[in-house]
């Protein structure tokens, strides 16, 4: 898969004028362009499911901010082609006749401390599976290097089977809601993150207070919106 943070639905709105532009207007922007692509795109037309179109033998040029900056046929490309065929600071890919680009896939609902017991842990209804498995995988995290290891093996897992954006609830403790945001920024993926608040219907060793909830949510929100990734719109705070 290729990943890419897609410009969002303004931008394939205006795909078709985009496709129309002139090639002089877009040379000054070669200078920021890290990845160009070469092949089929494929992606779904509307707020819901309206069919989708196909673009044979289009050029998807993606800037260092992991932004679309160029997307226009193959024949209206030969300035773009040729920088990114002979400038050593852009990687340049040719799909097959089989390979298709498509923008990359959103999972709207991803509890992150869960991660470490996917596809088991099944056998109990839903407070004593709570009690027996999440708090304990949650509370566990305040161990940053157990954090690490939870964290940076879902984004990766969500990053390779072609998750480029996912909204996570992460653990009542502030640092490892940090630590999850950092991966997240590290590694490209668009990601909306929220601290969980845990003032009753928790075992004692996972409660915390109302006040002790906001201040954290409040400084977690704060820390996301003043990161590098919150300003460039890549990470979102949820509260």
């Amino acid at each position: 898969a290729i990943r890419v943070n897609w410009a969002g639905k303004d931008f394939w709105e205006g795909v078709a004028g985009v496709a129309s532009i002139t090639l002089w207007s877009f040379s000054s922007m070669f200078d920021s362009v890290k990845l160009v692509v070469t092949g089929k795109v494929v992606f779904c037309e509307g707020e819901v499911w309206e069919g989708f179109n196909i673009f044979y033998d289009h050029v998807v040029a993606v800037n260092h901010e992991g932004l679309i900056t160029h997307f226009q046929p193959r024949g209206s490309s030969p300035l773009l082609l040729k920088h990114a065929t002979t400038n050593e600071g852009v990687e340049f890919i040719e799909l097959s006749e089989t390979q298709f680009l498509v923008p990359g896939f959103i999972d709207c609902h991803v509890h992150a401390p869960q991660y470490v017991f996917t596809g088991t842990a099944t056998d109990k209804p839903l407070m004593e599976w709570l009690e027996a498995y999440t708090f304990p995988a949650e509370s566990s995290l305040t161990d940053l290097n157990i954090a690490s290891k939870v964290y940076e093996g879902l984004v990766n897992r969500l990053i390779n089977n072609g998750t480029t954006t996912a909204m996570y609830f992460a653990t009542k403790d502030l640092e490892p809601c940090k630590l999850l945001a950092q991966i997240c920024e590290k590694k490209g993926q668009r990601a909306l993150i929220g601290k969980v608040s845990m003032d009753r219907n928790v075992p004692e060793y996972y409660l915390e207070t109302t006040s002790e909830s906001l201040k954290a949510t409040e400084e977690f929100v704060q820390f996301v919106l003043n990161s590098d990734g919150g300003k460039r719109g890549l990470l979102y705070p949820v509260i």
